[in-house]
């Protein structure tokens, strides 16, 4: 008996060994068993990237909105509303991207935020692939309370398998020791996540970008021609517009009206290549006939649409794209200009002159201001 005691004692302790200092990575790195909160409510400025749990960024977003003064600004939809600065505006503002996937986030999303709370002009990205049925079906809507229950507080198994292949691949280094006001294992290792006004830093990829590092995320756009070479991952194949989505955005525009928000939406830009791809696979006819299908529903509630599909639309290219689909902070600062060229509400709430000469003195190609 004792020989099989010894055993199994020889057998697990290193196991046991294994999992703390798993463990002790993950709560180091603010990954797990950290609330969010101590960092936030603290003024200083602090980057919040998860490398396993991305969901939360769901709470907290949510959750910025709930408890903070009312935001006279808002953005709100997926990742590609995330270039939006607070430095672009003369009020208050807050980036809710990332917190919406499908048209039909938008209203449950809203309806959880105390009236009071909402803001008096709402900046909407609208992705092409919500109007395609065959990316998004909307049988499911959610209800308001998923956002208040998407955080993470423990690992899951998943989480600890996930950084056993990090560590293996040489992604977890001594950078976990000098994580000061960072959250989560991306912004530790790859200063990547979101700054205190909601906006992404995307802060090692743009640094390959830079020197064309060709480990670079969809580096040349390679993963996303893939994408359209196979018809997946939001690039799902579409002729037709989904009906049932235009209702989504008819609700949507019909709550915000309800709540004299101020909506101001646009279409977000592909890189010209890929957009060229798109194209000429003549596989997407949808995304080509949005505008024109979307225009009247914002006519019928007195807000903007704004089309920047095509990239060069707002004066900017390939060249100031973080990927295939998502342009930098650059291409988000000219978008905004041209917006305000042609009139938008939204000139009573920023300066074209400000941002005029804000981006004379742009960083580079991808970044206007710091941090």
């Amino acid at each position: 008996m004792k020989y099989f005691i010894k055993r199994l004692v020889v057998f697990f302790v290193p196991i046991a060994l294994v999992f703390v200092f798993l463990t002790l990575i993950l709560f180091i790195s603010k990954e797990n068993f950290h609330n969010p909160k101590v960092t936030i409510n603290n003024k200083e400025k602090y980057i919040v990237g998860y490398g396993y749990n991305e969901d939360n960024y769901k709470y907290i977003k949510w959750k910025n909105l709930v408890e903070s003064e009312q935001n006279y600004v808002v953005a709100l939809g997926s990742s590609r509303v995330l270039q939006f600065r607070s430095n672009m505006f003369d009020t208050s503002f807050y980036n809710a991207g990332y917190t919406i996937a499908s048209i039909g986030d938008f209203v449950p999303f809203l309806s959880s935020i105390p009236t009071e709370k909402l803001p008096k002009f709402l900046i909407i990205g609208l992705d092409q692939w919500m109007f395609n049925k065959n990316y998004d079906d909307l049988k499911t809507i959610p209800n308001s309370d998923l956002w208040k229950n998407s955080f993470t507080f423990f690992p899951s198994v998943q989480t600890y398998k996930l950084l056993i292949n990090d560590i293996y691949n040489g992604k977890v280094g001594s950078a976990i020791f000098n994580n000061n006001n960072k959250i989560g294992m991306n912004a530790t290792f790859k200063n990547t996540g979101f700054r205190n006004d909601g906006s992404m830093l995307y802060g090692l990829q743009i640094q390959k970008l830079l020197r064309n590092d060709t480990t670079a995320s969809d580096f040349k756009f390679k993963d996303t021609y893939k994408r359209i070479e196979l018809g997946n991952r939001r690039f799902e194949y579409g002729n037709t517009a989904n009906a049932n989505a235009l209702l989504e955005l008819d609700k949507l525009l019909k709550f915000s009206k309800s709540f004299n928000i101020n909506v101001v939406a646009f279409l977000p830009p592909f890189a010209k290549s890929v957009l060229d791809e798109l194209e000429s696979s003549k596989k997407y006819k949808y995304i080509f006939e949005l505008e024109s299908l979307l225009t009247p529903y914002f006519k019928k509630y007195d807000f903007e649409l704004h089309n920047y599909t095509k990239i060069t639309n707002c004066n900017s290219g390939d060249y100031e794209t973080i990927d295939g689909f998502h342009g930098s902070e650059v291409t988000y600062h000219k978008m905004l200009l041209d917006m305000l060229r042609k009139k938008s509400i939204l000139n009573q709430v920023t300066d074209s002159n400000k941002l005029k000469s804000d981006l004379i003195h742009k960083r580079n190609n991808y970044t206007v201001y710091q941090y």
